[in-house]
């Protein structure tokens, strides 16, 4: 073999060894990667698995394979509750109730709560269980409940925790027409017809520990809800609907133009106060706004609070004191103060001063009083701006009175509920008086 043959095998065998080498280079990164991927994904499939798997060992625990018992399968008894039940029934709730106390079961489910709640959540079902809910809204604190019964001092709602729970689940059956009795028993809203509330019920009839966790898994698995109590389908949880921003109108309130003569122009100003103040007026500061939903975003406790735990004395109106220095107090809700700017307070003891109302087209008229009181609580130094001040507030083409009349209201509702604090601020419907409703009998003048 000449030189040149050999020469050339050489060169073909180099050619070859950097085309292996390159492919080698250029591959190798890829199957290293494909491999690592693999690896990773085997291994996130096992810890998967593993999750899985002890997941469905969890829920064995509340859906094992044994044969529901067939003594459980009963038609459910049919409940209805006229439509002034208050609180909004919801489909997704599972209320227990009963007619009276049932110690073995409140003790059972208390005990047992985490599981029962966790395997109805697996269903995506609520389940209400109302002296937990009380307890849970006595351990965040009292403020909740002050906010509804202002009157209740924190001895009162410590001593009546167990007695408002019992109170609640026996009355929510006294707004059926036809008299009830339920031992403890599983309570769902079904519908609603002309005056009434459907809801279904499930009764407890064995009480022994282990049974009555089979009648609970009876209920949470039962399928044919047409000829038996009735079922919990597996289904994704309700979403939470949004808080329906009423105060929104207000805005719409000066976005209205309608050619009008400018006789009929000059009467639509003259009353513009009046005709905007059941919207203007009852807008809110954001911060109050979020801590009344804050409040009230506790789905069936507002139901608990509000509605149905009624003490003899829990919804009295408090007597209000006007002290020396101007300061306001309720002494009947724990001696709470009531704090507002100078001007919304000189408005709030003017209309205080005038129980059959004022007419906001009159307040002109009443300029001179109301300049009195603002000079005697403000620390403004400038007469010429309170001047304006007044001027603004009792001008009835402007908005002023109303945007007052908000602060004054939310003073009193940042404390308590509306149901109560809508005798402490100024109402009245268009072209009416608007007067403070509270009896001026407990007024305080110190």
């Amino acid at each position: 073999m000449n030189f040149f043959v050999k020469a050339g095998i050489v060169v073909i065998a180099v050619v070859l060894l950097v085309v292996v080498l390159s492919f080698i280079y250029l591959v190798f990164p890829f199957f290293v990667y494909r491999s690592y991927n693999n690896y990773k994904n085997d291994k996130e499939g096992k810890k998967r698995k593993k999750e899985f798997d002890k997941h469905w060992e969890e829920m064995s625990e509340f859906f094992p394979e044994t044969p529901i018992k067939k003594e459980y399968l009963r038609p459910a008894l049919v409940i209805q509750l006229r439509k002034d039940v208050p609180f909004v029934p919801d489909k997704r709730q599972v209320i227990y109730i009963e007619s009276e106390y049932n110690e073995i079961l409140n003790n059972y489910i208390s005990r047992e709560y985490d599981k029962i709640n966790e395997a109805f959540t697996y269903r995506g079902f609520t389940f209400i269980y109302i002296p937990l809910t009380i307890k849970k809204l006595t351990e965040q604190g009292s403020d909740v409940l002050k906010y509804f019964y202002p009157s209740l001092n924190d001895t009162d709602i410590l001593l009546n925790e167990e007695i408002i729970a019992r109170h609640i689940q026996e009355n929510i059956l006294s707004y059926s027409d036809e008299p009830v009795s339920i031992n403890g028993g599983l309570m769902r809203y079904i519908e609603t017809n002309d005056n009434y509330h459907i809801f279904r019920c499930f009764q407890f009839t064995n009480f022994e520990e282990t049974e009555i966790w089979e009648q609970f898994r009876t209920y949470i698995n039962v399928v044919d809800d047409s000829q038996i109590m009735y079922s919990l389908m597996p289904s994704m949880p309700s979403k939470e609907i949004p808080i329906i921003d009423f105060f929104r109108e207000s805005e719409e309130c000066y976005k209205v133009e309608i050619p009008f003569s400018i006789s009929e122009s000059i009467m639509q100003s003259e009353s513009e106060a009046d005709d905007c103040f059941p919207y203007a007026a009852q807008n809110l500061i954001d911060e109050i706004k979020e801590r009344i939903e804050l409040l009230k975003q506790t789905g069936i406790s507002e139901m608990v609070i509000k509605s149905l735990f009624k003490f003899d004395d829990a919804l009295k109106l408090s007597r209000l004191t006007i002290t020396k220095d101007y300061h306001i107090f309720l002494p009947d809700y724990n001696h709470l103060e009531i704090n507002m700017t100078p001007l919304p307070k000189a408005i709030f003891f003017l209309f205080l001063k005038h129980p059959e109302g004022i007419l906001f087209k009159h307040l002109p008229d009443y300029k001179s009083e109301l300049m009195n009181i603002y000079m005697q609580i403000s620390n403004r130094e400038k007469l010429s701006d309170m001047e304006k001040s007044i001027d603004d507030v009792t001008d009835p083409t402007k908005n002023a009175i109303n945007e007052k009349c908000s602060r004054i209201r939310e003073a009193f509702i940042r404390h308590f509920d509306e149901s109560l604090a809508q005798n402490y601020f100024i109402t009245g419907l268009r072209s009416e008086p608007k007067r403070i409703t509270l009896d001026r009998q407990l007024v305080t003048w110190s």
